[in-house]
């Protein structure tokens, strides 16, 4: 990303959450920019294209994020562990203020669910990347040293 680039996708992650997407327009998202509208277009090409860079780039921020914290754990499960927090706290550090989520999940869900499904097969290749790993420790479940009675 370009350093404006990055300015706008952050009004606009403000705009959205504050306002919703329907009711943010590309005025008041240049406005927060102290830029013009004409320049906000050179950049992209219409709201839904600030608002489809932001979910990607959010995305692949929380993945990066989780596939770098599990990089530093030796152990498969506590990598995995890792991984999944990591990424949880990130989603939910986004997104726990945001009133109007909504707005974007819809956006998404009907117009670009494959956004969505790719980012999905992301995580799942991480997460079998982090499960192929040796396990140092072992993985039972809790009854699995409990004597049977006959």
């Amino acid at each position: 990303m370009t350093v404006p680039c990055d300015t706008i996708l952050d009004a606009a992650e403000v705009r959205f959450a504050d306002y919703g997407y329907n009711k943010t327009t590309m005025a008041e998202i240049a406005a927060d920019c102290s830029m013009s509208v004409g320049n906000l277009y050179r950049h992209f090409k219409n709201k839904e294209a600030i608002a489809l860079t932001s979910i990607q780039r959010g995305l692949q921020n929380k993945l990066d994020a989780g596939i770098e914290a599990a990089s530093r754990e030796s152990d498969a499960l506590n990598a995995l562990k890792t991984f999944l927090l990591t990424r949880l706290r990130i989603a939910h550090h986004h997104y726990a203020g945001t009133r109007h989520l909504l707005d974007m999940m819809v956006l998404i869900n009907t117009r670009h669910r494959d956004l969505l499904l790719d980012y999905e097969a992301k995580v799942i290749q991480a997460l079998s990347a982090i499960q192929a790993r040796q396990p140092t420790t072992s993985i039972r479940p809790p009854c699995a040293t409990t004597p049977r009675l006959i």
